[in-house]
Parts: structure tokens; C-alpha cells; sequence
């Protein structure tokens, strides 16, 4: 899949506005997650696969995982004290299972 002129705009500006919120996003394989802290210790953590049959699209991947989270398909987590947001989106991404 390929975004559109839309979809290019909104995913720069979602990343900007995580960005100020000292979120997270990145990639791991071919499952991208987005972390937005919300309060001291919580955090909602949405996710995008790519499913094998597909060729991953980086982009593509950031706009599905950032839409999510801005719509509120999350979850809801607890941070422990010492655990880097990137950490934590990197043990997200080995428990999601692959369809």
C-alpha cells in the first residue's frame, strides 16, 4: 500500500506531535508499534503488522501504527521505572504473534 498526499501530511504531523510528547515510534521486523506516554508511569501503545505476503512499507506501517493510537485503538500499559519506551515496544513486537 502506498499513502496518499493526505495520509503523507497527516503521518508527518502525527510524528511531530509524538515527537513533542516524548513518544516512540519504530519498527521491528515487520510489526511497527507507536507508544504516547500519557501520565507519570502509563502509556498507550498501538501496533501495525505487515502481513508476509505484502512488501513492508516503512511509511505505511508509522501512518497505520500513529492513526491507531490518535483514534484510540490502543492499549492502555504500565512503564517500570527504568524501562526505555524503546525497550518496551521491542518485547511488544516478540509477543504479538504473525498471522
Amino acid at each position: 500500500m502506498k499513502l496518499n498526499k493526505m495520509q503523507k501530511q497527516q503521518r508527518k504531523e502525527m510524528k511531530a506531535e509524538l515527537a513533542k510528547k516524548n513518544g516512540f515510534i519504530g519498527y521491528f521486523g515487520r510489526v511497527t508499534i507507536a507508544i504516547e506516554p500519557t501520565c507519570r508511569g502509563k502509556a498507550n501503545i498501538s501496533w501495525a503488522l505487515c502481513s508476509e505476503n505484502e512488501e513492508f512499507k516503512r511509511k505505511f506501517g508509522e501512518f497505520v501504527a500513529l492513526d491507531r493510537l490518535a483514534f484510540g485503538i490502543c492499549l492502555p500499559i504500565e512503564i517500570e521505572n527504568g524501562w526505555t519506551l524503546a525497550e518496551i515496544a521491542a518485547i511488544f513486537a516478540e509477543a504479538v504473534p504473525m498471522c
